[in-house]
């Protein structure tokens, strides 16, 4: 199996609200997903955090190192790559971009062996993670609290649920990047 292309897709969206982070306002959502095509038919998918236009560009530098290669040699891969541009940086889009095809290559190799990437990884500690969310965006004109509150209070553990309980999200049950379908909450023994 050898990686014959390697696309990407700019998603950008304007904003109907525009909203504020601790650091910087949004008034459009942009990111760039990476598609890795291999010659059996196997398509593997990863996303880039960060600018998705330079992250783009990256992903477009790294192609050539890419095109022919064995994508179940993931750590190979990874290593040539990082050595490539290493001297631009360490850290930044370099790894950003990196990121995206790395998850890309993982994806394959999991579609591969009909494996989930846990498995890969050396299988997994737990078949449950407690959710954690923290602060959130403020959007333009509208009240913060008045905003997230009745939101929050439905999925709440504190504000909804019975005592002794906690909301966790069952990561064999995400599917198609739909988190509200993992969440439960899920009583906790003494």
């Amino acid at each position: 199996m050898k990686i014959v292309a390697v696309k990407t897709h700019l998603l950008d969206y304007k904003l109907a609200t525009p909203f504020e982070s601790a650091s910087m306002r949004f008034d459009r959502r942009a990111h760039v997903l990476v598609e890795i095509v291999c010659d059996n038919g196997l398509i593997g998918w990863g996303e880039c955090l960060g600018p998705a236009r330079p992250n783009a560009a990256v992903v477009a530098a790294y192609t050539p190192w890419l095109l022919g290669a064995d994508p179940l040699q993931t750590e190979k891969i990874w290593a040539m790559l990082y050595n490539a541009l290493r001297d631009q940086g360490q850290r930044g889009l370099t790894i950003t971009a990196l990121s995206g095809i790395d998850i890309a290559l993982w994806d394959i190799k999991g579609k591969h062996f009909s494996v989930p990437v846990s498995t890969l990884l050396g299988g997994r500690f737990r078949e449950s993670v407690s959710a954690y969310a923290t602060g959130s965006f403020k959007r333009d004109g509208v009240d913060r609290v008045e905003d997230k509150s009745p939101k929050f209070a439905a999925i709440n553990p504190k504000a909804s649920a019975p005592a002794r309980s906690r909301l966790v999200l069952a990561s064999n049950r995400i599917s198609a990047w739909c988190a509200p379908s993992a969440m439960r909450l899920v009583p906790i023994s003494d």
